[in-house]
């Protein structure tokens, strides 16, 4: 809608997670996601180790990765047709669904495995059906807080999803995943995993129906890519580069450890540790943000930022500095998902918000994957140290190009006719 002038800026009462939390719908949601997270960090242990376990005469190295690619993978393409088509699959629906696939199909894993029926056919099979719908409820559980919260809201609300996601999958369920593993075994922490995805299943149940509108609009015909705003477009290009730009990094972080510093594996942990705080503090400092209408800044600020860290990192030869490095940039990588999240659901019609969070899922998903993929042969050609520098270049670059953007976008709501 064209207007005369730009809307003001809205102030939260009070602080913005206080706002977000007096809602029961949301602190059960954030509960069950928390929890679903935390068995999905128990995972990311036992889903590899069991690989290794059942691979029999199979090449480890292969099994190992044909059990990650099989997790992944599958739900790649799913949630690019959903987008792309415009599936407007309620959000509640497919939590639902998500969860009772995990629940069944990594409780069918754990049972097989503890009475040692398990080969790795099977395994594979299984695990590439519990990942159907894993980028699609990526997607949902966004839009499934954003219909229980006020728009002026979003930030915080993303922020601490994040925050509730993270601490899970990243912080406290690979390590109490090596504690199961090593004790009771993989079977009994993927019937864990189950477990936990049973509890978001009871959890969902209770959402209430969508208040925002889900109808098909008027221009029904016209494909999701012109349907929306471009600065949307833009936005989701923007969060595929950014995480592409990643992937080489991690692809040459243990090299440069190993073969620049002159150190093993706890530094290499060390600094994933400092990147994981970092990060979670910076995505809950954004979130205590009390203006809707920073979220495109924080967005530009958090690309130029990690920009810079990599090249800090490029440079680093000591410990000491590599550790600085990767922390700040963890600060400044946090905020991004929170804020990118919220430019782009604060910009897209309501009827749009599901399909839109499943292609974005896709973009956010699928990056990675591609970006280690390319960081092999970067890593190769350029070395470490190059590849750092180069990422660190190309992620500036992205980023001064997305403030213009921002600038020009801000721009032209100041200066549009009235309607």
């Amino acid at each position: 809608m064209s207007m005369s002038a730009p809307p003001k800026t809205r102030r939260l009462p009070g602080h913005p997670y206080a706002g977000v939390l007096a809602n029961k719908h949301v602190r059960r949601l954030y509960l069950g996601f928390f929890i679903a997270s935390l068995g999905a960090g128990l995972s990311v242990v036992a889903v590899p180790w069991l690989a290794l376990e059942i691979a029999g005469s199979v090449n480890r190295a292969f099994a190992v990765a044909a059990a990650g690619t099989a997790a992944f993978l599958p739900g790649i393409p799913v949630s690019l047709v959903a987008g792309l088509r415009r599936w407007r699959i309620p959000s509640k629906t497919v939590l639902l669904v998500d969860a009772a696939l995990r629940v069944v199909c990594f409780g069918v894993i754990g049972g097989l495995a503890l009475t040692h029926q398990l080969a790795l056919g099977p395994y594979l099979l299984i695990l590439a059906v519990s990942s159907l719908t894993r980028s699609l409820a990526a997607g949902a559980r966004r839009t499934a807080i954003d219909e229980l919260i006020r728009p002026e809201q979003r930030l915080a609300a993303n922020s601490l999803l994040g925050f509730s996601i993270q601490l899970g999958i990243d912080v406290l369920g690979p390590v109490t995943g090596g504690l199961l593993v090593a004790g009771p075994g993989a079977g009994v922490t993927l019937l864990a995993y189950a477990g936990s995805s049973g509890v978001l299943y009871v959890l969902a149940l209770t959402l209430p129906a969508a208040a925002r509108p889900d109808r098909e609009p008027e221009a029904a015909k016209l494909s999701l890519l012109r349907s929306v705003p471009s600065i949307v477009l833009w936005l989701m290009a923007v969060t595929f580069l950014f995480n592409l730009l990643y992937g080489p990094i991690d692809v040459g972080l243990p090299i440069f450890v190993q073969n620049s510093l002159g150190h093993g594996s706890k530094l290499y942990g060390q600094l994933f540790a400092v990147f994981g705080v970092g990060s979670l503090v910076g995505g809950l400092a954004v979130g205590a943000l009390r203006h809707e209408r920073v979220t495109q800044w924080v967005t530009v600020l958090s690309i130029i930022g990690w920009g810079g860290a990599a090249l800090l990192l490029s440079v680093a030869h000591s410990p000491a500095v590599a550790l600085i490095a990767f922390g700040f940039g963890g600060l400044l990588y946090g905020p991004f998902i929170a804020a990118s999240v919220s430019a782009i659901q604060g910009a897209t019609p309501p009827s749009e918000q599901g399909p839109v969070m499943a292609l974005w899922a896709t973009l956010t998903l699928g990056a990675l994957p591609f970006g280690t993929l390319v960081g092999g042969p970067m890593v190769a050609g350029l070395g470490t140290r190059g590849t750092f520098a180069l990422c660190g270049i190309l992620t500036l670059a992205l980023g001064v190009v997305t403030l213009g953007k921002v600038v020009t976008s801000e721009r032209s709501k100041r200066v549009a006719p009235s309607a």
